[in-house]
């Protein structure tokens, strides 16, 4: 099987498209979500006049067959993350606290979005569809439990001011992993340049254009559809030959 892997559209409508159009040209068997799929923030995305988080829920409801909630989407629809954000608890009036009370509280921990995001233009069918994504999956594929989640435990919805930089941040993750049985990780959030992986006992960086084999117990973070000031894109896993390869979406395609 081929497997698609996409993360952080973040209403990037036009890169979504492109991303279709190579998904169909591949053949591939099965599309995922790992979250993002709105929030459009105005410092680092510059395709205001073409975001479109309408078109991009709907493509993603009609083709994805597990598609996971992200610190995006939850902001979107004003709801508090279910799963453990690190040692934050989230008050239940937390919507109703201002701006500023929220970064008191939070000690300016946690993501808020007031200062630079704009609202996703979304109808309460939508809003209800992203309301009732789950935050993190454990789902078997071609005979691999695995893990899938917006970002990593004990953040699994990327709602706290964190980011992967080392194999010790992602020791948590591992043993979550561990802990229900999956074997393989997908991850989020992190915009990273192709894809980061497990190598051994450390956590590698690999670019866009580099196949590479998946080990036994494995982890593996994806690019972002969305297009800012990295390059984005998404991946392939190819259950039955066993390996990863990043597909960059910085290319010359015609969308009619």
């Amino acid at each position: 099987m081929k497997i698609v892997i996409i993360s952080d559209i973040h209403e990037d409508y036009s890169s979504l498209k492109i991303a279709a159009r190579i998904i169909e040209q591949k053949k591939c068997d099965m599309i995922i979500c790992l979250g993002d799929i709105v929030g459009f923030s105005v410092p680092y995305y510059d395709y205001l006049y073409s975001r479109n988080a309408s078109k991009c829920i709907q493509w993603v409801k009609s083709n994805c067959k597990y598609v996971l909630s992200g610190n995006h989407d939850l902001y979107a629809v004003k709801k508090t993350p279910i799963s453990k954000v690190r040692e934050f608890v989230f008050p239940q009036n937390w919507y109703q606290l201002s701006f500023h009370e929220r970064i008191m509280f939070s000690k300016n921990n946690i993501w808020l979005y007031e200062d630079n995001e704009l609202s996703a233009l979304i109808s309460d069918e939508e809003k209800d569809y992203l309301y009732h994504l789950p935050e993190y999956m454990c789902v078997e594929i071609d005979n691999r439990k695995c893990l899938l989640s917006h970002f990593i435990y004990p953040d699994l919805s990327g709602s706290y001011k964190m980011f992967l930089f080392d194999i010790k941040g992602l020791t948590n993750h591992l043993d979550y992993m561990a802990e229900n049985n999956c074997t393989l990780g997908f991850s989020g959030h992190m915009h990273y340049e192709g894809f980061s992986k497990l190598l051994g006992d450390d956590l590698i960086k690999i670019g866009f254009g580099k196949k590479t084999y998946l080990n036994t117990f494995d982890w593996v973070s994806v690019p972002a559809i969305s297009n800012s000031k990295n390059n984005n894109g998404f991946i392939i896993w190819d259950t039955q030959k066993k390996f990863i390869e990043p597909i960059s979406l910085r290319k010359k395609f015609t969308i009619i």
